[in-house]
């Protein structure tokens, strides 16, 4: 797959897990306002973070990360989703919004984008 095949196959995927995380999983705690336009925004957001802020925290969180043999990649993760949730309603994208209403939804999905990203990459090779 090329670069650009490989951007244009994550954004629609992340896309879908996110309508299926909403949709399925946690439709009472995870709302997105936009409609269906919103997704793919929301993607991209989410992965330019984990482009450029991720692996800064990673580094700086490497012997908590050493020490827990990696389960404290779960509360990265959902830091993460915090601060996607705070720059989408920062941004002010006309009509997209989210919502995470509980701190246990934050947790779950990033288990769920944990398990369905490296299935992703796993599918990419």
């Amino acid at each position: 797959m090329g670069f650009i095949q490989k951007i244009v196959f994550h954004i629609l995927a992340t896309s879908a897990i996110f309508w299926a995380v909403k949709t399925y999983v946690f439709p009472e705690t995870f709302l997105v306002t936009g409609g269906a336009a919103a997704y793919p925004i929301l993607a991209i957001v989410f992965g330019t973070l984990n482009l450029f802020i991720k692996p800064f925290l990673k580094i700086l969180t490497f012997p908590i990360h050493f020490v827990t043999l990696g389960l404290s990649s779960v509360i990265l993760n959902a830091g993460l989703l915090w601060v996607w949730e705070y720059a989408i309603n920062f941004i002010g994208i006309s009509g997209i919004g989210l919502e995470i209403k509980d701190i246990s939804t934050y947790f779950f999905i990033a288990i769920i984008f944990a398990i369905a990203n490296a299935f992703l990459h796993w599918f990419e090779r």
